[in-house]
């Protein structure tokens, strides 16, 4: 007889498929599934009059009225191959239409498989910085690409080297938008839109390997993806610009001149810059960076077109912020910088005058300690002061003083020095 013999499958059938059988077969599946030696036994717990009936008679034993039966596996191989022609597993993968199953053998198994796919795939990645292969070796988890990918392995792997092939390019050197990121990177504007699984691996990548943002922020997927140079929304990341005065030429230049000849301030997006980049003569004058918009308000009011060139970058700069001061910094225009004196201002003034390479502007510690005495804000022992290398002796002073000066509080000073020079 053959498998294929459907008066064997009938006869298997016949023999095991009653109800009355479905507890025994409900344990062979579990039990085979897990190991097919046959030299053990089998109990069958709580089993109805029916099933006993059912299995003693199919071993050719007095039942039992314990509701307990405990069967040896060689006689029910022996039965089921007397009866049917084929072995007890054969019998039973017949009956379910598949082999037995151990469900935990069978998900460890399975789990096994997958890790060995994983490590496959790094193994095919000898170049793979460190950090990234330490993440990429359990991240994303098996069991969530198991779930996104209905258990393909081969796209399982897929989703990894995508991911791969974005974090191997962060942190952008100059900041691009998602949809060219994308582009660029993946061959298709639309991989890591927001309603991609993709995206989400993407941003918790980036979070797991340059740290969370705090609380209040971690749900910006925008921010997250702002700190490696990714731009979620060119119009949403802005600049505001005062008197700025570039080589004219395009809407955007344009635009700017004529806000210059009024005093007029204007924010300019980070498409706009993208789209229309700037260009100015290296002799433009300097222009002076604030952090806080009241500067560049004050300045307008006070000063409008007399006022020197003004960026504020309003707090941590933006990517259009920071894609305006390398068009300037590319034409030789020199940059000067002013902002808070406090923990966070510091973080800025270290990014814009270190990074960017601009001059401090009322930036060092006598700036700071004649100011001192007209605030009475305080920042918290635990707030620490990054290194202020133009000034060494500014980051000592604000650690000893402890006292937060805001732009607002020198306004006149700052105006002071934004006046033009008869």
């Amino acid at each position: 007889m053959t498998l294929n013999d459907s008066e064997t499958q009938a006869r298997i059938r016949r023999l095991l498929g009653s109800e009355a059988m479905r507890p025994l077969v409900e344990r062979l599946d579990r039990r085979l599934g897990k190991n097919v030696d046959l030299s053990g036994s089998l109990t069958v717990a709580n089993a109805s009059d029916e099933t006993i009936d059912a299995i003693t008679g199919l071993l050719g034993k007095p039942p039992s009225k314990s509701g307990r039966l405990t069967v040896r596996l060689s006689d029910l191989d022996e039965a089921v191959a007397g009866a049917t022609g084929v072995d007890l597993f054969t019998a039973i993968s017949v009956l379910l239409g598949r082999p037995p199953t151990h469900p935990a053998t069978a998900k460890r198994l399975e789990q096994e498989r997958w890790q060995q796919d994983r490590q496959q795939w790094l193994k095919e990645c000898p170049d793979l910085p460190g950090k990234i292969r330490s993440l990429l070796a359990s991240y994303p988890t098996d069991s969530e690409l198991r779930r996104v990918t209905g258990s393909d392995r081969k796209a399982a792997c897929q989703i990894l080297g995508r991911i791969r092939d974005c974090l191997i390019r962060l942190p952008l050197s100059s900041p691009l938008p998602l949809p060219v990121f994308a582009t660029e990177t993946l061959g298709d504007a639309h991989a890591l839109d927001a309603d991609q699984a993709l995206h989400r691996y993407l941003r918790e990548a980036i979070e797991k390997l340059w740290g969370k943002l705090g609380q209040a922020d971690r749900w910006r997927s925008r921010d997250v993806f702002a700190r490696v140079g990714i731009v979620l929304d060119e119009l949403s990341s802005t600049v505001l610009v005062m008197n700025l005065r570039p080589r004219s030429g395009g809407f955007v230049a344009n635009l700017l001149n004529d806000a210059a000849a009024v005093g007029q301030p204007v924010r300019i997006t980070f498409r706009m810059l993208r789209q229309c980049p700037l260009s100015f003569d290296p002799r433009h004058p300097m222009v002076s960076v604030c952090e806080n918009p009241s500067v560049m308000a004050s300045a307008a009011d006070a000063l409008g077109p007399e006022s020197r060139p003004l960026v504020c970058v309003e707090g941590f700069p933006s990517h259009a912020a920071i894609r305006l001061i390398d068009q300037l910094a590319a034409a030789g225009v020199t940059c000067r910088y002013h902002g808070d004196f406090d923990p966070s201002g510091i973080q800025i003034a270290h990014q814009m005058i270190v990074g960017h390479q601009m001059q401090p502007w009322r930036m060092g510690a006598t700036d700071y300690e004649s100011a001192s005495s007209k605030s009475n804000l305080k920042f918290a022992e635990s707030q620490t002061i990054a290194e202020t290398a133009w000034d060494p002796d500014l980051q000592c002073s604000l650690q000893s003083r402890r006292i937060s000066v805001l732009e607002e509080m020198i306004l006149d000073e700052l105006l002071f020095d934004l006046q033009r020079q008869p």
